[in-house]
């Protein structure tokens, strides 16, 4: 079912009301009724995502896209099938599409972007870096790329991170506290974080959190044997791994409750950012980092492990409230409000 999260005073045609809508005052309702009167003027912006929460693709997508919607720039929609999203476009005639794009989640936004030529379509990039700037640009004419170290080029718009807000972080723990998270796929380190805490924090309480990704572990079998393996690293410190799926809020009050939360990639050149680190500036804990080029939109704010030590990474509390301050979604709404007047579609 298609999930619609749509700007002020907008309204659905009937070939698409089957499907659920958010408004920032109200709670989710269903509408399955026609709409009566005359055919909708079109909108500004409709933002694509597709559906499948266990997705780090998904969940930045989801972040921006309701923070926009919220907004009111744009109809923020969770597209399961290349049809709805073909009854999405006809239904809303919007003059902006923004496609939270990977081509394993929406293989079907190349076709949107022949087959509604007068639209400005923009996607909005994961897997793209310095070292491979033109990601991307054979399937759309313009780019976003979510990360703040990137330099912009004509049809290129980079922007800030989009940090969740949250409640402070409780107190230190007594017992002292070291988390880490991330789906068991693409490079984590999660054995030499166990390794590493222990040399540092020799008795402290390590918990991982390895949830099953859709797409490429569906099952959890990988999640489960990454999770043995990290078990027998596991010298000098207590170690804890969950395996279930937590909501945002859920996940930002577990890192909380971290007294530091450390992540661990390998080097992944070419690759792009690395969603865990937005939740980790959410929670306002201090945060370690390795050398991991999906890291790189930190790497000089926070330092890099081991030039810089776990031990020394506990005074960057003050970074990580810095970078929430800076990175806050107020901001991340007029950045995307530059853009569109930059290609003509003022919000």
């Amino acid at each position: 079912m298609p999930v619609v999260r749509r700007m002020p005073g907008h309204r659905i045609a009937s070939s698409y009301r089957r499907g659920t809508v958010r408004t920032p005052t109200r709670s989710p309702r269903t509408i399955s009724s026609p709409v009566t009167g005359p055919a909708s003027p079109g909108i500004n912006a409709i933002f694509f995502n597709h559906q499948q929460q266990r997705c780090g693709v998904y969940q930045m997508g989801s972040r921006i896209g309701r923070t926009l919607a919220d907004a009111g720039l744009v109809t923020y929609v969770e597209i399961p099938d290349h049809s709805r999203a073909i009854a999405a476009m006809q239904a809303m005639r919007p003059r902006v599409a923004i496609y939270n794009w990977h081509p394993s989640t929406i293989p079907w936004a190349p076709d949107l972007v022949g087959r509604f030529p007068d639209v400005k379509h923009i996607g909005l990039m994961h897997e793209i870096s310095p070292e491979n700037p033109a990601s991307g640009s054979e399937v759309f004419p313009l780019r976003i790329v979510s990360d703040p170290s990137f330099v912009g080029a004509p049809g290129l718009f980079p922007t800030i991170r989009q940090i969740p807000r949250s409640d402070p972080p409780p107190p230190p723990n007594e017992r002292f506290t070291v988390g880490s998270f991330g789906f068991a796929v693409g490079g984590k380190m999660f054995g030499q974080i166990s390794t590493a805490v222990g040399g540092a924090f020799p008795g402290a309480l390590l918990r991982i959190r390895l949830p099953s990704a859709h797409y490429g572990d569906d099952g959890g079998g990988l999640a489960r044997a990454t999770a043995d393996g990290v078990r027998g690293t596991a010298a000098n410190v207590e170690l804890r791994i969950d395996h279930d799926f937590l909501s945002e809020p859920e996940l930002i009050r577990w890192l909380a409750g971290n007294d530091i939360n450390v992540f661990f990639y390998d080097y992944n050149p070419g690759r792009g950012i690395s969603s865990v680190i937005d939740y980790a500036i959410a929670a306002r804990r201090p945060i370690a980092i390795n050398t991991s080029q999906m890291f790189r939109h930190v790497s000089s704010t926070l330092g890099t492990y081991p030039e810089r030590s776990l031990q020394e990474s506990m005074a960057s509390a003050d970074i990580v409230q810095g970078l929430y301050d800076d990175w806050s979604p107020a901001r991340l709404v007029e950045e995307y409000r530059s853009i569109f007047a930059a290609i003509g579609c003022p919000a």
